[in-house]
C-alpha cells in the first residue's frame, strides 16, 4: 500500500475506499478527525508534528499521551478487518508501546515485548496469537494488520507478510468498546514517536490493494 493523501479522490485506488470505515490523516492540530466517519478523537497530550508520512503527524511522549476515540459497537470485530498505520519508534525507548488498541483487550497493535519489533494481538479472553515482526528505530514503517474471518491473522511490514498464521477467534461483539492510539489503558505502556495515515477497514486487505 502506498497512501496518497486520501483526500485527492482522483489519485486513490478505488480499492481502498472499499471497506473504508475510519481514516485519520492526523493533519489537524486542535483536533484527530476522522475524515471518512466522524469517529473523532479527543487528543490527551499528544502533540502535532510538521514530519509525517503525508503532510502532518503526531507524536507522543512514552509518558501518558493517548489519543481517545468515541466508543463504538464491538460489531466490526465479527467481520474481516484490517488496520493500517504508518508510524516510527523514538530511538530512546526499549519497552513495549501501544500502537493501537481496540478494546476490550480484543485487536491490540504494539510495540512488542523483543526490542525493535512490532506486534498484532488478537485477544480471545483465555487465549492469544502473536505476530511479529522486526522493525528499526526511528525509520518509518508502513505497518497492515489483517484478519480475515475463516480463521487467519497476517502482518504486513512494508508491504511484505512479515508473519501469518491461523487463529479461531471469537470477539467480545456484544458490548461498546474503546479505541485508542498511544497507550493501553489500564497499564503505562505508552508508545514512543510518532503515528500517520491510520486507517481501518471492515475487510481483509490483500497485497495487491
Amino acid at each position: 500500500w502506498s497512501w496518497l493523501a486520501y483526500s485527492n479522490f482522483t489519485q486513490t485506488p478505488i480499492s481502498l475506499l472499499t471497506g473504508l470505515r475510519s481514516y485519520y490523516k492526523a493533519d489537524t492540530s486542535w483536533s484527530f478527525p476522522d475524515t471518512h466517519w466522524s469517529n473523532n478523537g479527543t487528543i490527551s497530550g499528544a502533540s502535532y508534528n510538521s514530519s509525517g508520512k503525508i503532510n502532518w503527524a503526531y507524536s507522543f511522549d512514552w509518558v501518558n499521551d493517548t489519543i481517545w476515540v468515541s466508543d463504538t459497537t464491538g460489531s466490526i470485530l465479527d467481520w474481516d478487518f484490517s488496520v493500517s498505520v504508518w508510524f516510527n519508534v523514538d530511538t530512546g525507548a526499549s519497552s513495549q508501546g501501544w500502537i493501537y488498541k481496540f478494546w476490550l483487550r480484543d485487536v491490540w497493535i504494539r510495540r512488542g515485548n523483543v526490542a525493535n519489533n512490532i506486534q498484532f494481538q488478537l485477544f480471545n479472553w483465555g487465549s492469544s496469537n502473536y505476530l511479529n515482526s522486526p522493525v528499526n528505530k526511528n525509520e518509518r514503517v508502513h505497518c497492515v494488520c489483517v484478519r480475515d474471518k475463516s480463521a487467519w491473522m497476517k502482518l504486513y511490514v512494508n508491504g511484505v507478510v512479515e508473519a501469518s498464521n491461523s487463529f479461531t477467534w471469537n470477539a467480545d461483539t456484544a458490548s461498546t468498546v474503546q479505541e485508542a492510539f498511544g497507550n493501553l489503558n489500564w497499564t503505562s505502556q505508552y508508545f514512543d514517536w510518532k503515528i500517520d495515515e491510520f486507517a481501518l477497514y471492515t475487510k481483509a486487505l490483500t497485497a495487491t490493494d
